[in-house]
């Protein structure tokens, strides 16, 4: 009714905030669910994620609060590896 979003997209955008009054450099990235019967990329996107980095280049990680069983911890993000 509202057209705000799912679950995803609350929890994920309210603790990306919190992030960024804690200092990190914050990137929202849609992102794609799949279950076990699907394949390919050719779905739409339908949710969302963060991508923090930490201050004083302590690391980046993906964060996501939003999922219904996310990691327990947050997931170190390496560029080109």
């Amino acid at each position: 009714e509202r057209q705000r979003g799912g679950f995803c997209v609350e929890l994920n955008g309210l603790f990306s905030t919190l992030l960024e009054q804690l200092g990190c450099q914050i990137v929202l990235v849609p992102a794609i669910v799949y279950g076990d019967e699907q394949v390919g990329f050719n779905r739409p996107t339908t949710h969302i994620t963060i991508i923090a980095r930490l201050p004083n280049d302590q690391g980046t990680y993906f964060v996501d609060v939003g999922f219904g069983e996310p990691p327990s911890n947050p997931l170190k993000y390496e560029f080109g590896i």
